[in-house]
């Protein structure tokens, strides 16, 4: 509900201290940010490039690893990893070690289709009876690829 007597908000400072909850979420992401200073320094090279702190809730830090193999790893130092954060949250009492989810994949160029050569003359003889020009010559086009990509292959 928007209060029409509260003063202007001049700056993003101001939003920030006038919303509670956007106020609780830098605090979060600022504690986040604290704890995985905290393991990249604690850990040894290659193992801290591996891994990321996710989440910090209910007395339970979350690790993510960037694969199965640096999991395990990590998982063989929970112990120690919970007393390294003992001090900095007192209430922790577990570490959640989880693979990272993958990134969304990046769509990539199609690859042209390959066709034998015997069907690429079969599409040219289909091509000739065939008296629509645009699905002659899509026809073509085909088999004029598939041509191509068959001849690498048979070489």
């Amino acid at each position: 509900m928007i209060n029409h007597n509260a003063s202007p908000i001049h700056s993003l400072a101001d939003i920030v201290t006038a919303s509670g909850r956007l106020s609780q979420i830098l605090d979060h992401i600022e504690n986040i940010n604290r704890l995985q200073a905290k393991l990249s320094k604690y850990l040894d090279a290659p193992l801290n490039q591996h891994v990321v702190v996710a989440d910090y809730q209910q007395q339970t830090l979350v690790l993510h690893a960037d694969s199965a193999a640096w999991t395990t790893r990590l998982r063989y130092r929970t112990r120690e990893l919970l007393a390294v954060f003992k001090t900095d949250l007192p209430e922790l009492c577990t570490i959640h070690i989880k693979n990272r989810p993958p990134a969304p994949s990046r769509r990539t160029a199609r690859q042209a289709a390959r066709v034998s050569a015997a069907a690429a003359s079969a599409l040219r003889a289909a091509a000739d009876g065939i008296a629509d020009p645009s699905l002659r010559a899509a026809l073509l086009k085909i088999a004029g690829t598939a041509t191509a990509c068959s001849t690498t292959e048979d070489a």
